[in-house]
């Protein structure tokens, strides 16, 4: 009877939503997804769409197994709404890390910057927009290995937030990994700025320097600087 009136009114958000309750209860997800999917295509405002699009997410990760094909849905979710919504963008990183999609994780976290970028100057978004970066740069350190990319992505985050200690650290330990001792240099002396009884950063400077007599006069030049 629904489904007939359905078809005498297919916008009828009443009928659509006793459809609903009816699929859900009887577990007729397909059939449910499809009147959620037309309650977003009759709903004009997209906070109350995100959170449409988030149930069909939900659906799909939880009632069918399918978290590939929840993924696309968490991901319409944050473009129509990334400030309210922000637990899907969660739901795409558990998704990709539990699948091991390295790529697919970077160019989520990539997408989600863009997303912030607008609004990375307001209070409640700066601490996401400085975990995206801190977040990506972890991908390509441990995930990718990509230690130029890391490097770049932790810089973002270390300029945003300068003084976080453990983003330095790491900052430290991808330099020297890249043999780049100016760069290794920079980052403990943030730390000693930061912290002044660190000893293992004196310990590191004290090295680098001492290593750095080995090289040219120029290098030494800029280590003591």
């Amino acid at each position: 009877s629904y489904l007939e009136a359905l078809d005498l009114d297919s916008t009828s958000v009443s009928v659509l939503r006793k459809l609903l309750s009816l699929y859900t209860t009887n577990r007729q997800w397909p059939e449910a997804i499809d009147i959620i999917e037309r309650l977003v295509s009759v709903e004009s405002d997209p906070t109350k769409q995100a959170k449409l699009t988030y149930t069909i997410g939900v659906i799909c990760r939880d009632e069918l197994g399918d978290s590939m094909r929840s993924v696309n849905y968490f991901d319409q979710t944050l473009e129509l709404d990334v400030r309210n919504w922000l637990k899907a963008f969660e739901a795409i990183d558990r998704i990709l890390t539990d699948a091991r999609d390295w790529k697919g994780l970077e160019r989520a976290y990539r997408t989600m910057l863009k997303r912030v970028d607008p609004m990375k100057e307001e209070d409640a978004m700066r601490p996401v927009y400085i975990l995206l970066w801190r977040s990506l740069g972890e991908v390509y350190r441990t995930r990718l290995g990509h230690v130029q990319s890391a490097i770049a992505a932790y810089k973002m985050a270390s300029d945003l937030d300068p003084s976080n200690e453990q983003v330095h650290l790491i900052l430290a330990q991808l330099y020297e990994k890249q043999s780049d001792p100016v760069g290794m240099v920079k980052q403990h002396r943030e730390l000693i700025t930061n912290n002044p009884f660190r000893v293992e950063s004196y310990r590191a400077l004290f090295k680098s320097y001492l290593e750095a007599l080995d090289l040219d006069s120029t290098s030494v030049s800029v280590l003591r600087k």
